[in-house]
């Protein structure tokens, strides 16, 4: 790894580091002489820990040891990229730290207030609010939804996180225009607060970018940025 340019890749809400689009992208990013290190974060995956709604802070921390740990290796952090809830993470690492020359944000949310209610229903948010946490089962498994976790989240400001990044660090946001789980307006926000941005749209796209052609452009467009192409 020592002197070679590396890409670190953040994975999303519910999801591995064996997301395929990240491994697309891992292996892009490979072809083009740039290293990629994908990694679960905390409480996902084979990580440990426990999982939470919110959890953004430890997230960033999760991947500010990555990177601290590619450099340690004598690899050059040349980037970071993450999709839906690891967008939010990369963004908010670089208004943090401002230490990486490129930054990919693939589908994350501007208003992270927005997407409980829609995703796990109002009865549960309200549940939550009232008693404290609730259980909750999925493709993962049981996990506890807490209201801790829940008002994480909502003090989590994208905005100003947007606004701090340096504008040494250029950003690419990535989304889908048919996204009906964060909607493309987003990207548009993130956009117009990031000083050193640009914006791709992928017409017809959905969130996970699911259709080949879909997918095929994102990863293109994603491995080009981080191996230094404009």
């Amino acid at each position: 790894m020592a002197g070679r340019p590396v890409a670190v890749l953040c994975h999303g809400f519910m999801d591995t580091r064996d997301a395929e689009l990240l491994v697309r992208v891992a292996e892009g990013l490979g072809a083009r002489g740039v290293g990629a290190v994908r990694f679960d974060f905390s409480g996902n995956g084979e990580s440990e820990g426990a999982f939470e709604l919110g959890n953004y802070a430890k997230e960033r921390g999760d991947l500010r040891a990555v990177v601290e740990a590619v450099r340690g290796e004598g690899g050059e952090a040349a980037g970071v990229a993450g999709h839906s809830k690891g967008g939010n993470c990369v963004l908010l690492y670089c208004a943090e730290h401002g230490d990486v020359p490129r930054a990919v944000n693939i589908a994350g949310r501007f208003d992270p207030a927005r997407g409980v209610a829609e995703r796990f229903g109002q009865a549960v948010v309200d549940a939550v609010l009232r008693e404290g946490a609730v259980e909750m089962r999925g493709a993962r498994g049981p996990w506890t939804l807490t209201r801790e976790s829940y008002e994480e989240r909502l003090r989590t400001d994208m905005a100003g996180a947007a606004a701090r990044i340096p504008a040494s660090t250029r950003v690419l946001h990535v989304h889908g225009t048919a996204d009906r789980v964060v909607p493309a307006a987003d990207a548009v926000e993130f956009h117009r607060r990031v000083p050193s941005s640009a914006l791709r749209l992928v017409d017809g796209a959905s969130h996970n970018f699911s259709r080949e052609e879909h997918r095929a452009e994102v990863v293109s467009a994603v491995v080009d940025f981080l191996a230094g192409g404009d």
